[in-house]
């Protein structure tokens, strides 16, 4: 009985889709891959990203203050009208996403989550 050697597989050539356009992505590139299919598409997301992230974080970074607080306090009432804020604006986030032809954001946390590292991983080095 002879043995025979395994089939050798070629490497994949496509690593994902483009979190800014949806097109597919090669594979390439060092570390963790390619994110993005083209440069333009990695500066436009990052700006995106900005721009749609400053309005955002004083209202994440009031509700997370004051999670914690009694009912009926001024911390409670800030923390409620905090998170109704952040809910209106990723609505609207969303729905300028959602009009330009973007692919879901849940499919770019997808690829994060799926790479095991995570924000505070990258702060710490």
């Amino acid at each position: 009985m002879t043995a025979t050697a395994p089939a050798l597989v070629a490497p994949a050539t496509v690593s994902g889709t483009c979190p800014n356009c949806g097109d597919t992505v090669e594979a390439g590139g060092r570390g963790r891959g390619r994110t993005f299919c083209r440069t333009k598409c990695r500066e436009l997301f990052a700006a995106r990203a900005k721009s749609e992230g400053v309005p955002l974080l004083a209202y994440v970074l009031a509700s997370v203050e004051t999670r914690h607080a009694k009912p009926g306090t001024r911390e409670a009432e800030i923390c409620r009208q905090a998170r109704s804020e952040m809910t209106a604006i990723a609505r609207d986030i969303l729905n300028r996403r959602k009009a330009d032809g973007m692919p879901p954001a849940a499919d770019y946390v997808e690829t994060l989550l799926a790479t095991g590292e995570r924000y505070m991983d990258r702060t710490r080095r």
